[in-house]
């Protein structure tokens, strides 16, 4: 499970360090497009290993916000429930696709958000089944894939792991440090290649909350977390 506790900040590059990052998203949103252009850009800049997981997740808070950024009123019930189900199928498409690898399935994942937000291409089965032939992924196991039961099981866990660490809204940050054993920060707001350059160069480590509720520690955008593993998540 997860809960707050101490925060710590290691030295920035020590031979032996490893960044755990796990990004949580709404597949569609442009703001987590974004983010993760300026994760991707600090994975080559950072002098350490990083291990990299790309979590989807959603739900009735997050799609209001989401519904919100676009402008529309979130009143509109059933527009929000046609877009939950979007954000669901995609979610579904993108966990198919990581069933024939990680790297596959993060390809197919920007390239989708590419047609998305760069080619302005509207969201539909047939650009997510064209986009999964064009990144070269095996397009009748994808499909099937897509609807079957261990796919669903997959997503279901993210959105589990999204709870259990205090996910509120998308994108979210959490990075875990081998050097601080299983204590993680999370960022919700201020997610920039400079950002991250400059956090994990800290070496002060901030006060320990010690507490079980929620405890910003670098303003409203930042707050510690710990993490029991589940052994799926190893």
């Amino acid at each position: 499970m997860y809960r707050v506790d101490k925060l710590q900040v290691s030295s920035f590059a020590p031979p032996n360090r490893v960044l755990d990052l796990y990004l949580f998203i709404n597949p569609i949103g442009y703001e987590c497009y974004k983010f993760e252009q300026e994760i991707n850009r600090f994975i080559t800049e950072a002098p350490c290993k990083i291990n990299y997981k790309i979590l989807p997740y959603h739900n009735i808070k997050t799609m209001s916000e989401y519904m919100h950024r676009l402008g529309i009123e979130n009143g509109d019930f059933n527009y929000r429930n046609q877009l939950y189900l979007t954000v669901y199928q995609v979610s579904l498409a993108y966990k198919a696709a990581m069933m024939q690898g990680c790297k596959r399935g993060r390809k197919f994942l920007f390239a989708l958000q590419r047609a998305l937000h760069q080619d302005k291409i509207p969201i539909s089965e047939e650009l997510v089944f064209r986009t999964a032939d064009k990144e070269g992924l095996d397009l009748a196991e994808f499909k099937e894939d897509h609807y079957s039961r261990l796919t669903k099981d997959a997503y279901t866990t993210d959105q589990h792991v999204a709870q259990e660490m205090g996910i509120t809204s998308t994108p979210s940050l959490v990075i875990f440090d081998n050097l601080s054993e299983d204590y993680g920060i999370m960022v919700q707001n201020e997610i920039t290649t400079a950002a991250l350059l400059n956090l994990v160069k800290q070496k002060n480590k901030p006060r320990s909350t010690n507490c079980k509720k929620k405890q910003h520690t670098h303003g409203d955008h930042m707050h510690a977390v710990k993490w029991q593993r589940h052994s799926n998540e190893s």
